[in-house]
């Protein structure tokens, strides 16, 4: 048509477009596009919200406010949607003044906001720690009609928490709920993770019961975040139970494991390790690096070197490689038992497998000459690793 300088109804070239993005050939909607407005071609509403939401779907934020510039600035009367769409951009920015201003720019117009209009600004609002503008969106929104939602309430929870005010987290929670609003699992993501990072383990045990009293199931990630916050704690039974609860329901990972074998490998304690690493491959769940490393970590503690150095050859039977860490727990546990000669063995392996070492290994080499008493090799060796740029710590 368009060849033929046929130019096409608007309705038709919306139905063109809208058939291309369907087809994700996105790239040939906006060239037809282009050539439409090159002939004078414009579209209307319905042209701009296909066009926008295609740039959202890519991800290209600024192509999507572009459009709605230029329609904007030709003098297109543009609808509601059209604004809905635009501040969805500005929230991906995230821009919450820009998201403010369209929002009153809309108003003003006489449009009323969706409710998915309101989440938007306000999770921008939040996002960006601009927490006394989305509360007051959020009671504006409640004004005007539109019921409050569990997507408003969890943005607001997460931007109470981003800023330390757990409590505050904690205290809309309880109140949302009393009014009717019913949370997700997302929102109890969120505040368990938030209490058991700042030490509340016992508050996030309680909203994992109350989580589970609602036939929510528990994701890994709430598990992961409850491991960690009793880890904390030292509160290492309910930790177990929590993860016998995540195998019954398939839900364990590799990661959950390690963060339990981390906390075993510290305290040394080298047969709940292996128990727990039983537990692991029988769940089908093969062993990452970190997981071996952490295995490594308690055989050093416990000062049982041959089956540390024996875990390091499982790794390299597997199929997996040993990296800066894993040479460097070996090396800190000979040093540890007082025999310099191995830990330098472990470190020559190192260098050989092409592997750098890490500041962390600095310090341990020379930490580990001063413990057994080679004090005049450590300047020596400073200068040698200050040449491979490594930078002393106050450690060191």
């Amino acid at each position: 048509m368009l060849k033929h300088d046929v130019v096409p109804w608007v309705s038709f070239m919306n139905i063109l477009l809208t058939a291309l993005i369907r087809r994700n050939m996105i790239s040939d909607a906006y060239s037809l596009y282009d050539e439409m407005v090159q002939r004078k071609m414009y579209g209307d509403c319905f042209t701009l919200h296909v066009l926008m939401r295609a740039c959202l779907k890519e991800g290209k934020i600024e192509e999507a406010e572009m459009y709605f510039s230029r329609e904007n600035g030709r003098g297109l009367e543009l609808d509601a949607a059209a604004y809905s769409i635009v501040i969805q951009a500005a929230y991906r920015r995230p821009n919450s003044n820009s998201a403010c201003e369209l929002l009153k720019e809309m108003k003003k117009l006489g449009w009323l906001p969706s409710e998915g209009t309101y989440n938007s600004v306000i999770a921008a609002c939040a996002k960006q720690g601009n927490l006394v503008e989305a509360l007051r969106l959020k009671d504006e929104m409640v004004r005007s009609g539109v019921p409050l939602n569990i997507i408003v309430v969890t943005n607001l929870i997460k931007g109470h928490c981003e800023q330390g005010n757990v409590d505050s987290a904690l205290q809309l929670f309880e109140e949302v709920v009393k009014v009717g609003v019913t949370p997700d699992i997302v929102t109890f993501s969120v505040l368990i993770d938030w209490c058991s990072k700042t030490g509340n383990v016992e508050k996030a045990f309680e909203l994992y019961s109350q989580m589970k009293l609602m036939a929510i199931q528990p994701n890994v990630y709430i598990v992961n975040s409850l491991s960690k916050g009793f880890r904390k704690q030292h509160f290492l039974e309910s930790a177990y139970m929590v993860l016998d609860e995540a195998v019954e329901h398939g839900i364990a990972t590799v990661v959950t494991y390690n963060i339990l074998l981390c906390w075993l490998g510290d305290l040394g304690m080298v047969n709940e390790a292996r128990h727990l690493w039983d537990k692991m491959i029988s769940t089908g769940i093969t062993p990452s690096l970190i997981s071996y490393n952490n295995m490594i970590l308690c055989h050093c503690k416990r000062g049982c070197m041959d089956d540390a150095c024996s875990v390091k050859n499982d790794i390299l039977n597997s199929g997996l490689k040993p990296n800066a860490f894993t040479y460097t727990l070996l090396i800190d546990g000979f040093f540890k038992k007082g025999d310099a000669n191995r830990a330098f063995g472990m470190f020559g392996q190192m260098v050989a497998a092409n592997i750098a070492p890490s500041d962390f290994t600095f310090n341990v080499v020379i930490s580990g000459l001063c413990k057994v008493g080679r004090v005049s090799e450590t300047k020596d060796m400073l200068n040698n690793f200050l040449k491979q740029g490594f930078i002393p710590s106050s450690v060191t």
